[in-house]
């Protein structure tokens, strides 16, 4: 009985086999179509000129025969090459037909997708431009943009004429100044690619100079005590206004902070005699970097006299 049943069953599993192989073999002899992508090729394009418009790397070609015939093909063997010797500037029509591929027997092209290539064929021209720094962010606070310049300051390039006859300037790539506080220099490419162009000469790089400095502004401080200075010993002094209104100037990050008590404005007693009243300029003491537009009042009214013993 188990000999029956082991008997029966490699009869089963024989049998399967058979049937899978025979339904394989019928399935691959029969027909089918399917798509393959097939590389473009071009050559002969005169170096005077380029394809800007219409150029692809693959065209679908459609194809029906037996599918064992089908499946053995190789995409990679197949491909339409596009003669571009004859060109001229213009649109050009390039029609891709079957006959641009290799014969394959049992097999039969139904169709390829696009059937015709419409390409733009431009005229390549060198023009000289002149080259524009390209600044990107602000400079921090309290410092100023003055100005940008590069070198070279004209470049020649070589691009499609309808693309270079409207050009007279080209900009470099961003320059970033967002954290620069002194002048500085960049070496930065122009930026070709935005407009499909290429350099005649060998230089890509574009220095740039861009120079910065310290954003000078303007103070005012009112009622400030003064001071006499280089008075006498045993004297004392009168002075009039006894306060004064003065206006600075300085950079900016330094005026933020500065106050009231960093300034000191004085009159000087040197050389007065005593008991009468002179008139005399305030002298001011400021930090370094910054500067006094203006005092009011001009004048001030000192008198010395000797201290009462």
């Amino acid at each position: 009985m188990k000999r029956w049943l082991s008997n029966n069953l490699l009869l089963k599993a024989f049998s399967l086999l058979f049937a899978a192989l025979l339904w394989f073999y019928l399935t691959a002899e029969q027909e089918a179509e399917l798509g393959f992508p097939v590389r473009i090729e071009f050559s002969g394009l005169p170096s005077s000129l380029v394809v800007s418009e219409g150029k692809i790397d693959h065209a679908t070609v459609w194809l029906r025969g037996v599918r064992r015939n089908l499946f053995n093909l190789r995409a990679k063997n197949m491909v339409f090459k596009v003669d571009l010797k004859e060109a001229t500037e213009g649109m050009l029509v390039y029609p891709l037909t079957e006959d641009g591929l290799e014969k394959i027997p049992g097999i039969v092209v139904e169709k390829i997708v696009p059937p015709v290539l419409n390409l733009k064929i431009e005229k390549l021209i060198k023009k000289s431009l002149y080259v524009k720094p390209k600044l990107k962010g602000m400079v921090p606070r309290g410092y100023e943009f003055v100005s940008a310049s590069v070198y070279p300051r004209v470049i020649q390039v070589r691009g499609r004429r309808s693309v270079l006859q409207g050009m007279k300037s080209i900009y470099t790539y961003p320059v970033d100044i967002s954290n620069l506080t002194q002048p500085a220099n960049f070496e930065v490419p122009a930026n070709l690619e935005a407009y499909d162009l290429e350099l005649v000469d060998d230089s890509r790089m574009v220095k740039v100079r861009v120079n910065v400095k310290e954003h000078i502004v303007q103070k005012r401080f009112v009622g400030l005590p003064l001071i006499v200075k280089e008075l006498p010993q045993n004297y004392n002094a009168t002075i009039t206004p006894t306060t004064t209104t003065i206006e600075v100037k300085g950079p900016e990050i330094l005026l933020d902070n500065l106050k009231p008590v960093d300034i000191k404005v004085f009159v000087s007693a040197k050389n007065l005699p005593a008991g009468i009243f002179y008139k005399r300029r305030a002298e001011v003491e400021l930090p370094e970097k910054v500067s006094v537009v203006k005092i009011e009042p001009a004048l001030y009214k000192i008198k010395k006299f000797r201290r009462k013993k």
